[in-house]
């Protein structure tokens, strides 16, 4: 879901749900909670010349999307600010360091991890597929080396990406160039469901997704892969 606010001299655009690529845009059942790369184009494009703070409380989701939207902010004309309002996980994260700076409260979530992906086929479809993701980590390395701290070397940060790695705000400035606020978050269903096929995450997330009655079912999300892959 992205809602956009306007004033004089900056645009809020407040991030929430997946990442998810345009293709499926539509097909959500009930309230659609996601964010897709064609809103955020049209969003910048209003704010021409505009500061953008961009507010994010993500899990992640599609990473070509993630891209996508990192390299849009990367070009927008003016300053471009993430402001993490709870958590900036997987694909969130690179949205996140595509703009200029990055704030983060404390105990708010940083989270890294490998790419994955579905594949089918034979020896030789899982090896192209294995060594395309090996490319896309590089990428995703690279894009997060272009905010590290001095004396952090890239494959110290390689490391952190293979172990799917959650870092508090006030752990995350260990290692990269972020701006930590004191105050207190709570990560609620809106980060989206992608969260939820996560190995590591926090006790602290389980227990404040958990607490929140308004979680949205993940049938509803089987119901439209089914109905995606039977079209």
């Amino acid at each position: 879901m992205i809602r956009v606010v306007n004033n004089t001299e900056s645009t809020d655009i407040y991030v929430v749900g997946d990442i998810v690529d345009d293709r499926w845009k539509g097909w959500t059942w009930g309230e659609d909670l996601d964010t897709y790369p064609s809103d955020i184009r049209s969003l910048l494009d209003s704010a021409n010349g505009k500061n953008v703070n961009v507010y994010i409380n993500s899990g992640g989701g599609d990473l070509f999307a993630g891209i996508a939207i990192s390299n849009m902010l990367k070009r927008h004309n003016a300053s471009t600010k993430a402001i993490v309002d709870g958590l900036a996980g997987s694909s969130a994260s690179i949205i996140a360091f595509g703009c200029d700076s990055i704030e983060i409260p404390e105990n708010a979530y940083l989270m890294i991890h490998k790419p994955s992906c579905f594949c089918v086929g034979d020896a030789e479809d899982f090896k192209k597929m294995a060594d395309a993701l090996d490319t896309l980590q590089e990428g995703i390395l690279n894009t997060y080396m272009t905010k590290a701290n001095e004396g952090i070397e890239a494959n110290i940060v390689n490391e952190m990406i293979n172990a799917e790695t959650w870092l508090t705000g006030k752990k995350a400035k260990e290692y990269f160039k972020v701006d930590t606020v004191k105050k207190d978050v709570v990560i609620d269903n809106k980060v989206g469901n992608y969260i939820l096929n996560y190995t590591k995450i926090p006790d602290s997330i389980k227990k404040s997704i958990e607490n929140n009655n308004d979680i949205e079912d993940i049938e509803l999300k089987n119901k439209e892969i089914d109905i995606a892959l039977y079209l």
